[in-house]
């Protein structure tokens, strides 16, 4: 301190000591630097009254090294003075705040040194005292909420190391008691909300609810929004939700969420110093975000910056860090991608040894090992494909079976993806019974993922990682002369979520009324509400949406409650559940015979089902791939059609042919002139009834020889004969609603002329008439006979948003009739496009048909393509003309 400074401070302590208020004020604003000096001389004189002040300064002072520069020995010499407190003979007679703030912060020194070096003995610490404290304050305690969440935290890390279910219940509970017993304007809030996010994304984790995923990115968000821009704690919660925002990408596919995960994971890196101790694990989610993009565009930078970014990561990350084996997972995977795109063996080599460094760092009850061993094996299959050396096809397998293992006692989703890859590779080398072994965890955890999911949509998502599954397992089947359960592969593979509708509508429930008729009331009742909850969220408004799921989620789960305790009573342990067994297939097939027809990349097969005879015919030109190429040609020509109508055309042409060629020619042998077609995948997207030969100069279509019906799978069939009995005498006629942006359908008045003189029941709802609302409404009104003049639209990549073009531009989708309930014998679409399926889970066969016998139609008749307008109403009229006057079957 210089003299003039000096000379500042002697008076404006005699000013203080004087009264003389204004002159201290003159003196301050002239020497400013004054305040600092003072404050300092306040503490020392604190700190000689109180030698604990002092040694919680100094405590403080040195987790800051920690916290700012990545120091850990700050850690350890913070801990040693909050031992010097916590055993000092004055410490009990100090007051309840310092106390209660020395436990505290002691704690959260213990949990910061767990995160950085990883000894479980410091997480036990830190909770032992957390969850003394918490037991010790009163409920009013305005210290309480604090460290509840902290004892949350701290229980979400034990998860995350030991992964006991409960610590992970347990936190998220915590963290919503801690959430609701804090002021709105408290600035302890946002911590809470990013802790609460955490628990919920780690459960979904765990258990697959897409709900406790949507929840915790709402919660991140939350937390950001309460953050100043300038706090230090904002870049940590900006990685967080860029993480999840990359996870919930990588179940739903959207890529606006991949994009904004990304540009989030940047935003917290540019907020991260460059010697914070969390730079390393920001680096890393940047990684895993950027490879992820290379996976979804393609493009090689993305990929080459990923890896640079996994690289900086391992850079950043001490050797004795429990992030290490993360760290090293991610350089793995990113060099194995890298492999696969420039086949460089030596990318391919690093990336097994990094996933074996980190196998190595990991304790072997970490919830992350299955996941290690699972890209081990992802590795080793590549190499052995490479190299042929047996010793990694030996380890390639016990990797596998080691991770399948594993995720059986942790995440469902893991143990879906595990086995799903464990099953690819033994595909490929012809291991039919390593396939046979594991095929079933692949329906079990399937099956307990979607039946966890209340939206369809969610449910959707979780059946992406089957898609191709139940051909391939078929395909196996077939190789050991096992035929009837390549069926029945095939049956429980396919159409899942139509199957488990149709199931619950259709279920005998009289055995349950006789024999217990309390809990079936119940189980009416339930089920009714659970309807109605789902109705009042389809039609709630944004403000409503939240509440309204929330109810339906309350209602879904007691309903899931009384189903179990129907199946614990004798005799009802399978009620409700999908009869998918081969029986119900011959009953399927007991009048007119089923034709399955898959692909695999080794080739294809159909299954003709007679009776209870089965036989397999090999198909070895309908491999996936070329099935693929000539589905890319003609759907870029269905793309162009309104401008290239003659390479449309061609590409019919080219498509039918070769349908005839690889599929229809080695079948004719062993058809019958009736018969039904299950596709299988994608194969539900071509017109296999047009394929077509030359004889004698003259071409054939299949139609003209052969009576051929389609259906999902024999589940629906069996429904639909069930119910083949309803009458067809009230119709419902959609004609031609405008005012809509496309053009008119000058045939639709001969059309519906045509149509309802057959009908003396019927209502029509012509142009202006024919909005969304009025036509759901007219539904209502059980009509048994549908029919739609109108335009349609495909949506191949999003299927629930395909549908029927409704008056002024509304459009009545898949979702819609997923929602309804009809009495229907027929439905007739008479627009463009209304059988087209998604692509992206075509073994469930999203669109207008499935979603209208999922409503409850027996039939539908639909269109592949764009149709005339003139042929089609020709055509209408001699189909209904047949079906009513002349009794044919539809």
């Amino acid at each position: 301190m210089n003299e003039e400074l000096q000379k500042a401070l002697m008076a404006l302590m005699q000013a203080i000591q004087n009264d003389n208020h204004a002159e201290a004020m003159l003196i301050i604003l002239q020497h400013p630097e004054l305040l600092e000096i003072i404050q300092q001389m306040q503490q020392q004189h604190e700190e000689e009254q109180n030698p604990l002040r002092s040694l919680s300064n100094q405590a403080q002072s040195a987790e800051q090294r920690y916290l700012q520069r990545g120091d850990v020995s700050g850690l350890d010499e913070a801990i040693d003075y909050w031992q010097q407190i916590l055993q000092h003979p004055d410490f009990s007679k100090q007051d309840e705040e310092l106390q209660l703030g020395v436990l505290n912060d002691s704690a959260v020194t213990y949990w910061y040194r767990y995160g950085a070096k990883g000894v479980i003995q410091d997480l036990d610490r830190a909770l032992q005292t957390w969850q003394a404290l918490v037991k010790k304050l009163p409920n009013d305690s305005p210290y309480l909420p604090r460290l509840i969440s902290n004892l949350g935290a701290g229980l979400s890390n034990r998860y995350a190391r030991l992964g006991e279910l409960a610590d992970l219940q347990a936190g998220i509970a915590a963290y919503q008691q801690a959430i609701a017993h804090t002021p709105p304007d408290s600035p302890d809030l946002a911590a809470m909300f990013n802790n609460l996010g955490n628990g919920l994304t780690d459960r979904y984790s765990r258990l697959g609810d897409l709900a406790d995923l949507q929840a915790g990115i709402k919660a991140y968000q939350q937390a950001i929004d309460q953050t100043p821009p300038d706090s230090p704690d904002l870049a940590g919660r900006l990685n967080n939700l860029g993480a999840e925002l990359t996870n919930r990408y990588t179940r739903l596919g959207e890529l606006a969420d991949l994009q904004a995960g990304i540009a989030a994971a940047q935003q917290a890196i540019a907020h991260t110093p460059p010697n914070s101790p969390d730079l390393a694990r920001r680096l890393n989610g940047l990684g895993l975000g950027l490879t992820n993009r290379y996976a979804r565009l393609g493009d090689l930078a993305d990929l080459q910056a990923g890896i640079a970014a996994f690289r900086q990561a391992l850079d950043h990350t001490p050797l004795d860090s429990p992030d290490l084996a993360r760290h090293l997972h991610g350089l793995g995977a990113g060099l194995r991608d890298r492999y696969a795109r420039l086949g460089e063996l030596a990318d391919l080599q690093d990336g097994i040894a990094a996933y074996k460094k980190a196998i190595a760092h990991t304790p072997p009850d970490s919830p992350d090992l299955a996941r290690l061993l699972n890209n081990l094996g992802l590795g080793l299959s590549d190499r052995y494909a490479q190299l042929g050396e047996l010793a990694d096809l030996q380890a390639g397998i016990a990797a596998y079976q080691q991770a399948i293992e594993l995720a059986k006692k942790g995440s469902l989703e893991d143990l879906l993806k595990h086995s799903r890859n464990f099953l690819l590779w033994a595909f490929e080398r012809d291991s039919w019974q390593e396939m046979a072994a594991v095929y079933p965890n692949i329906q079990t955890a399937s099956q307990h993922l979607m039946e966890k999911q209340l939206l369809r949509e969610q449910q959707e998502a979780f059946l992406t990682e089957t898609q191709g599954l139940a051909a391939r397992m078929a395909y196996a089947r077939i190789q050991t002369q096992d035929l009837a359960s390549a069926v029945e592969v095939l049956e429980q593979g396919v159409a899942r979520l139509l199957s488990a509708a149709l199931a619950g509508d259709n279920t005998d429930v009289s055995p349950l009324q006789q024999a217990h008729p309390d809990l079936y009331a119940r189980y009416k009742q339930q089920r009714q509400t659970v309807r109605q909850a789902q109705r009042d969220y389809q039609n709630a408004d944004a403000a409503q949406r939240e509440a309204a799921l929330k109810h339906w989620q309350t209602q879904e789960a007691a309903f899931k409650a009384v189903l179990s305790e129907i199946r614990q009573q004798p005799a009802h342990e399978n009620f409700l559940t999908i009869p998918t067994d081969i029986q119900r297939v011959y009953q399927a097939a007991h009048s007119r015979p089923l034709v399955y027809l898959f692909d695999t990349p080794k080739g294809g097969y159909a299954l003709r089902v007679l009776q209870q005879d089965i036989q397999a015919i090999a198909l070895p030109e309908l491999s996936f791939e070329k099935l693929q190429a000539q589905g890319n040609k003609y759907f870029e020509a269905d793309f162009n059609a309104h401008t290239q109508q003659q390479a449309w055309h061609q590409a019919i042409e080219d498509l039918s042919t070769w349908l005839y060629t690889a599929i229809m020619q080695p079948l004719l042998p062993q058809l019958p002139r009736a018969f039904t077609f299950i596709p299988i995948g994608y194969l539900n997207l071509f017109p296999l009834h047009l394929a077509w030969t030359k004889e004698n100069g003259t071409r054939h279509y299949m139609v003209d020889k052969f009576t051929i019906n389609y259906a999902p799978n024999a589940l629906a069939l069996v429904n639909a004969q069930k119910s083949a009995i309803l009458p067809s005498d009230n119709l419902l006629l959609i004609n031609e609603p405008k005012p809509v942006e496309a053009s008119e359908l000058p045939s639709s008045i001969m059309e519906s002329i045509a149509i309802k003189q057959h009908f003396k029941q019927n209502r029509e709802l012509p142009h202006e008439q024919a909005t969304v609302s009025a036509v759901k409404e007219a539904l209502n009104n059980s009509p048994n006979v549908l029919h739609f003049t109108c335009h349609g639209g495909a949506n191949v990549q999003n299927p629930l948003k395909t549908g029927l073009l409704m008056a002024n531009n509304e459009m009545l989708t898949v979702a819609d009739f997923f929602q309804a309930q009809l009495q229907a014998r027929l439905v007739s679409l008479s627009a463009c496009q209304t059988g087209v399926i998604g692509f992206k889970k075509a073994e469930e066969v999203v669109g207008l048909p499935t979603s209208l016998l999922h409503a409850g139609a027996v039939g539908v008749l639909a269109s592949l393509w764009s149709v005339e307008d003139a042929s089609t109403a020709l055509l209408m009229t001699r189909f209904y003309h047949n079906f009513m006057q002349q009794k044919q079957a539809p």
